[in-house]
């Protein structure tokens, strides 16, 4: 049996997965370096190879074993030029973790998911090519990964925050924004964004990588705070 047959409840739904998963492809394609949504899919990676495979429900749980990890590995497999050494750790030590559910998988029957990740075995891959003998101590990158955890475990109610905005329908991404806590609850956070009315506000898990450190993507934009009427300004 596989291991998709043995769902239970975790705290993401198809629709979460499916914003993540298109989030991190769209920003490799791009150059761009999605250091938090990366280690969000290791956890969930390390999740399921450990037994821990919870999904909202089976919808979630097929994405995960088709699009999610195939669009991942490949998207992250062909990217060259990565002048981030912690980054370049971060994909290698993602691409080992899907080899070890690969090999799991393997065991169980699942071909369908094997195929599905088959670059992550292709000596020829870009990243192979050129990372191959790059490594960072990995302290460096475990240090990285416990400082997010520890803001995470610290935020509260009233904390300034930068969040991705996205169409209410989750069609389009639209950016990085600012924003704030509102409540937190336990693993839960209901965020509201600046500009925006109550009708925008959110509840998304702790872990969730559609929040940052306050600045950490908007930096640059204290000249808004300090706008008033009849400044002229350039907009689209």
């Amino acid at each position: 049996m596989c291991i998709r047959d043995r769902i239970q409840l975790m705290s993401i739904s198809f629709e979460q997965l499916r914003t993540l998963g298109n989030k991190v492809v769209s920003e490799l394609h791009k150059d761009k370096e999605p250091f938090n949504e990366l280690v969000e899919v290791k956890k969930l990676i390390n999740q399921v190879t450990s037994g821990g495979d919870n999904f909202v429900d089976n919808k979630a749980s097929f994405l995960f074993y088709d699009d999610f990890l195939g669009g991942i590995s490949k998207a992250s497999l062909q990217r060259y030029h990565i002048k981030n050494k912690e980054l370049i750790a971060l994909i290698e030590e993602l691409m080992l973790d899907m080899v070890q559910l690969f090999a799991k998988e393997i065991d169980n029957d699942n071909e369908d998911f094997a195929r599905r990740i088959r670059t992550v075995l292709d000596p020829d891959m870009a990243f192979y090519r050129d990372y191959g003998n790059v490594r960072v101590e990995s302290t460096t990158l475990q240090t990285r990964i416990k400082e997010d955890e520890n803001w995470r475990k610290d935020l509260k109610k009233g904390d300034k925050i930068d969040i991705v905005k996205q169409l209410i329908d989750h069609t389009m991404l639209l950016g990085w924004t600012t924003g704030r806590i509102e409540d937190r609850n336990n693993d839960s956070i209901t965020v509201s964004y600046d500009g925006e009315t109550e009708n925008f506000d959110k509840l998304l898990p702790i872990s969730t990588s559609d929040i940052s450190p306050f600045g950490s993507f908007t930096g640059g934009n204290e000249w808004r705070e300090q706008l008033k009427k009849l400044d002229i300004v350039d907009c689209m």
